[in-house]
């Protein structure tokens, strides 16, 4: 029984290579890291910041709890104010329309109202300062530059609403800046993240060879795969926009960083 057991594990493991986790992210990137400096480049790891190296979550759990406070919402939307108010990490997804739904929250001029005083401060300096650092994030980041590697933080955070929360919060929590890690951020607010990711890329490329990328966006995750085809591309799972995408089968998932 228990060898049938493993060779149906291992048949279905054939089947869907693209769902194979990867806790080794740095095990991975060291051999990279060390051919690119034989080669005679620079090695570089990109990074996403939202949802990758910081933890999105509770910079939205503080909004829902300012609109659990406000007195319109009590007298409008008394069934909310509990939820709200109490909401859950786990219960927080990107798509405002899921989470809103997980609460039991379906009232469509709710879910209007709630939304534009989420985006409001969601996309602001302010709020940032809710976020948290993704566990081991610092330890990854400073490992790799240890070896050698140049960081790129490439973000669909626009520089005019977030710049200066984005660069507190590098700081704040000793994660590599100046010569071993540079910034990428949209300078217009209204540019699509997926497009301003894409037009970066050729950027990147002249600091040196790609030789890592993570992201928590499937689609962000693929271009970068395509695009640096010899680099190892991770894709974190946490919380995403739920866009259905296949993710192209090089991408290597994992659970934490």
């Amino acid at each position: 029984m228990r060898n049938t057991s493993l060779t149906i594990l291992l048949f279905l493991s054939l089947l869907l290579p693209s769902t194979a986790w990867s806790d080794s992210a740095l095990d991975t990137l060291e051999p990279k890291i060390e051919a690119a400096w034989a080669s005679g480049s620079r090695p570089i790891v990109i990074f996403d910041l939202d949802d990758t190296l910081f933890d999105s979550r509770p910079r939205s759990m503080r909004i829902f709890l300012e609109v659990s406070q406000r007195p319109e919402t009590a007298r409008d939307y008394p069934e909310a104010v509990t939820p709200l108010s109490t909401i859950s990490a786990r219960e927080v997804q990107y798509p405002l329309t899921e989470t809103l739904a997980a609460l039991g929250l379906h009232n469509p001029r709710l879910k209007e109202e709630l939304e534009a005083f989420w985006k409001e401060r969601f996309f602001s300096n302010a709020y940032l300062r809710h976020d948290r650092l993704t566990p081991n994030a610092r330890t990854l980041t400073q490992s790799l530059t240890a070896l050698g590697a140049r960081l790129v933080y490439l973000t669909g955070r626009d520089r005019p609403r977030m710049g200066e929360g984005t660069l507190f919060q590098l700081s704040r929590f000793a994660l590599p800046l100046g010569s071993l890690g540079v910034l990428f951020m949209k300078p217009q607010a209204a540019i699509p993240d997926r497009d301003f990711k894409a037009g970066a890329l050729d950027s990147i490329a002249t600091l040196g060879s790609v030789v890592g990328a993570f992201e928590n966006e499937p689609t962000n995750a693929n271009l970068l795969q395509e695009r640096f085809g010899d680099a190892s591309t991770f894709l974190l799972e946490t919380i995403e926009s739920g866009k259905p995408i296949r993710l192209d089968p090089r991408v290597k998932r994992i659970r934490h960083l």
